[in-house]
């Protein structure tokens, strides 16, 4: 399986008035690697996964940027297989987020399709 990390950097540098341009951010660059894409499942599976970090994850996808705590604005970004999606996190618990994010891409959002995973669809509550 080729990895899902494209690159990682200490501080970014997103465009000017970007959703992503605050100072002290963390951004790394994933290619999606889920031949469906970025649908539900997985979309759910971000979101639940940064429930109680304190930071701000924004994503970007061809100029189109969301925040990753919204299924709406996830699915908005019309993510398919082998895009290439960067994270940008602010905040206290930023690097822990981004390591979170790096764990779904590297396993293929395995977790949002295991049925007895905390995380799964079935095990989920409205967010």
């Amino acid at each position: 399986m080729m990895n899902a990390v494209l690159t990682a950097e200490n501080s970014c540098n997103p465009k000017p008035g970007s959703r992503a341009a605050e100072a002290g951010a963390v951004r790394q660059v994933f290619v999606l690697k889920n031949h469906q894409g970025l649908h539900c499942r997985p979309a759910a599976l971000i979101i639940n996964t940064l429930k109680g970090l304190v930071c701000t994850v924004i994503v970007e996808n061809d100029g189109i940027s969301a925040n990753a705590r919204s299924i709406f604005e996830l699915l908005n970004l019309a993510a398919g297989y082998q895009t290439k999606l960067t994270f940008t996190v602010t905040g206290p618990d930023a690097n822990k987020a981004l390591a979170a994010i790096q764990r779904i891409f590297e396993s293929n959002f395995a977790d949002a399709y295991d049925d007895n995973h905390p995380l799964s669809h079935k095990q989920m509550r409205a967010f």
